[in-house]
């Protein structure tokens, strides 16, 4: 359940920063096959990596797997603010 979430939001965050999958996987120190696998719900993240991943989309933990808020009340981060 938690993994659904968290590939979900890892979509829409990456949408709404208008990045491709390689700009983030890049930006938070991952090979773009396993930042794919996380989109795709196919890779168990370690902790370390979901805080690159929060940090790249300045984010908490919490609503990254989807534990609180909504988009609305998150302040993500443009293309130009992560590159």
């Amino acid at each position: 359940k938690y993994m659904d979430k968290l590939a979900n939001r890892l979509k829409e965050l990456r949408r709404l920063s208008n990045l491709t999958q390689k700009d983030v996987s890049l930006k938070a120190g991952l090979s773009p096959r396993s930042y794919q696998g996380l989109e795709l719900c196919e890779t168990q993240p370690k902790l370390s990596t979901l805080i690159a991943l929060a940090d790249t989309f300045n984010v908490s933990l919490d609503f990254l797997v989807g534990r609180e808020g909504d988009f609305k009340d998150s302040l993500y981060k443009s293309k130009s603010d992560i590159l």
